[in-house]
């Protein structure tokens, strides 16, 4: 079984004619040339080997002038209601096509005002999302505030709970330390007019320490405390040691070596001027408590009632007392 090259259907050998120059076969039917059972001429191509061999026109193939129909003869009233019905036809297209375009635009008119609303609603919905947007992030930035403060606040109480309570600590620390620095003038006779800035250089000077003003720094007096004391604080502890230690060694050191009162009262107010270390650094290198504010009032009440004695004209034994309780 062979394949026709154009008709594309199977064959079988002696049905079909073999190309001498390219070996395919095809019907005799579809060539037209050689009839069931002729011999074939050697000379014979195909026409895909001889594509410029002139082939005749089969008698049953159709032909352009027998499609056009002949006009001559024709009746012209035929002809010209053809025309008007041609023209009719025409017409009424055009007006259906002018009525689908008219159609047409109104339909893309309210699809594009369609269009314009629902791109409006979109600006009004971006618009309504975006104030939402602002509300809520300020309304999130000020709990965040809120929070925040709060929390500072809070933190800041406790911080300043703490700086308090530290500051407590370096003040009392402060004062301990400046205790060590200090010295208590005990013995000093009051009078009008005073002044214990130049009487404190003049006690150092006569227990043999030479001050310089830069090395006192404050000089305070006990008002409501009897007997009176006179507080000195140093500015270097090592000043503060080597006033005290002359001062032990001067415990002799009388108002009168001072020269604070006249000669004729001298004998009645006479007293030993000590310097001491004050009582919270005493206690604390001693252990002990302070004393009784009963027994210091006892003390001072002595020694206020024995003056007056001593004023009043009493004997010279008074007196002797007076410097001996001193």
């Amino acid at each position: 079984m062979v394949k026709c090259v154009a008709c594309a259907k199977f064959m079988s050998g002696k049905d079909g004619v073999t190309c001498p120059k390219c070996s395919t076969s095809t019907h005799r039917e579809c060539f037209g040339v050689f009839p069931v059972g002729a011999p074939i001429n050697s000379k014979w191509r195909c026409g895909d080997c001889h594509p410029k061999m002139p082939k005749g026109r089969h008698p049953g193939t159709p032909i352009m002038q027998d499609i056009i129909l002949p006009t001559d003869g024709a009746d012209p009233e035929c002809e010209t209601v053809s025309l008007d019905a041609f023209v009719c036809i025409l017409v009424e297209m055009r007006a259906q096509f002018e009525s689908m375009k008219a159609d047409l635009l109104l339909e893309f008119q309210s699809f594009k005002g369609g269009l314009q609303e629902i791109q409006s609603t979109l600006g009004e919905l971006k618009t309504d999302q975006t104030t939402t947007k602002t509300d809520l992030t300020v309304q999130v930035c000020f709990h965040l505030e809120n929070y925040l403060v709060d929390k500072k606040n809070t933190v800041t109480v406790s911080e300043l709970e703490q700086t308090v309570l530290g500051l407590k600590l370096s003040l009392n620390d402060s004062e301990q330390e400046g205790l060590l620095h200090d010295l208590e003038l005990v013995g000093l006779p009051e009078q009008r007019g005073e002044n214990l800035s130049n009487i404190v250089p003049l006690l150092a000077t006569n227990i043999g320490v030479t001050l310089d003003e830069r090395e006192v720094l404050q000089k305070d007096t006990t008002l409501n405390v009897r007997p009176r004391k006179v507080v000195i604080r140093f500015s270097s502890r090592i000043t503060r040691d080597t006033c005290l230690r002359r001062a032990r060694e001067c415990r002799g050191l009388t108002s009168t070596d001072l020269g604070l009162w006249r000669a004729a009262r001298a004998t009645v107010y006479q007293r030993v001027v000590d310097l001491i270390e004050p009582a919270a650094v005493r206690q604390g290198k001693r252990g002990m408590s302070p004393p009784p504010m009963e027994i210091l009032l006892e003390q001072e009440r002595s020694y206020i009632l024995a003056q007056r004695r001593c004023l009043a004209g009493n004997s010279n034994l008074c007196r002797r007392r007076l410097n001996k309780n001193n």
